[in-house]
Order: structure tokens, then sequence, then C-alpha cells
């Protein structure tokens, strides 16, 4: 086969015919971007470790699946919306405000009778495509970062995937 990918170290500069590990990376996110269920448990699972860190809140709610999981109480309570829920400027009927219009008006036995105890968190639907982009490479990197023996990965190229992983993780 052809030497078709060049490949670049400081000064040194080579061909090969197999893929650079950032080429692979930049596939396995393209392919990760497709699979919006998969895209999105990550981002839900993320949010789920954040659960205890509830600021001067009673409780956090992440990504309530009906309005019945989030209870009618007297506490302060923070309803973080799923991502699939996003929010755009000054919209008036977004994906996010009517989510929190069906999470205020019921609740599991009936009408919501404390909607006032409710703040809710939304994404914003510009930054919501950053944060998709950074987790699909985030879990590229971490794939290859796994994969790093059967993809007979040097020592460079493990570095530079532990490196990248690193970085979209912070992302």
């Amino acid at each position: 086969g052809a030497a078709t990918y060049l490949y670049a170290d400081g000064q040194r500069y080579w061909y090969s015919p197999v893929p650079s590990v950032a080429s692979l990376a930049r596939e396995r996110a393209a392919r990760c971007a497709r699979d919006r269920d998969a895209l999105l448990k990550e981002i839900r699972d993320r949010l789920d470790k954040e659960r205890t860190k509830k600021g001067s809140f009673a409780k956090v709610h992440i990504c309530p699946e009906s309005p019945s999981d989030v209870p009618d109480e007297d506490e302060a309570r923070l309803v973080i919306l799923d991502p699939q829920y996003p929010h755009t400027g000054k919209a008036q009927n977004s994906a996010a405000l009517e989510q929190a219009r069906a999470i205020l008006d019921q609740r599991s036995g009936g009408a919501r009778e404390k909607r006032n105890t409710l703040v809710f968190l939304a994404a914003d639907e510009t930054r919501l495509r950053e944060l998709e982009d950074a987790t699909c490479h985030y879990l590229a990197w971490t794939s290859i970062e796994h994969e790093k023996e059967s993809l007979n990965l040097n020592a460079f190229q493990t570095r530079q995937a532990t490196t990248n992983r690193k970085q979209a993780d912070e992302t």
C-alpha cells in the first residue's frame, strides 16, 4: 500500500500508510457526533457527578425526565434541565422554557403549589454545541487511550492521546 499520511515531530518528517492518532481521533469524534444518544448520556453522567455540589440549594434535580421527578417542597431547589432542552437567547418558546413550564405546572398528584421554590438552569444552545464537540473529542481520545495496545501506539502517540484527553476533559 502507498504511504499517504505525512507525520511531523519537530524537524523530522515521514510518510506512513497508517493514519495519525489525531486523524483517528477526528474520525471517532465525528462518529460520536452522529450518535446523539451516547453523546447526551455522557453529558448527563457528568452532570450527575456534580449532584452533591448544591451550593445554597436544598437539593439539585439533574435532568428530570418528567415533572413528577421534581417534588413540590418548601425548600429552594435547582433544576438542571436535560441538554436536549436548550435555550436560545431571548426566545419565548425554546425547548428549555417549554420544559420548565411543564415542571412548574405539574407535579405528581396534580398542580404544583410551591412554584417559586424552583430555579431552572438550561444549556445555551450555542454553547451546547461547543460542549458536545468537546465531549466527542474527550470520548474519542479516551477510546484511543484505552486501545493503545491494540492500536500499537508508541510512547509519543500515547502521550498525545493522554494530553488531548485531559484537555478535552477540562474543556
